[in-house]
């Protein structure tokens, strides 16, 4: 439920939810990990919005990359085609 209001857009509730949730279970890691997605979707929109290159993902840190792809397809996808237009025209 969590992670489909994410992936909907609705960020407000799945972190509360975890927070609670995480109050009473602290070692539980899937809630870590939605609390996590939920609460990086605003920061990485906004710096994609203001005109962050979506490539400064891929530069780094890698071992963080892996996550936002898995939550953000479109990033992925957006990566991809720019990349494919840089290897055919350079």
């Amino acid at each position: 439920m969590a992670l489909r209001q994410i992936i909907d857009g609705h960020l407000d509730v799945p972190v509360l939810m975890m927070k609670f949730y995480l109050d009473y279970a602290p070692q539980d890691t899937e809630s870590h990990f939605i609390l996590a997605l939920a609460c990086a979707q605003r920061p990485v929109q906004a710096a994609l919005d203001l005109g962050l290159p979506a490539e400064r993902f891929i530069a780094g840190p890698r071992r963080l990359i892996p996550p936002l792809f898995d939550h953000y397809p479109d990033l992925r996808l957006q990566l991809l085609s720019r990349l494919e237009a840089v290897s055919c025209t350079g």
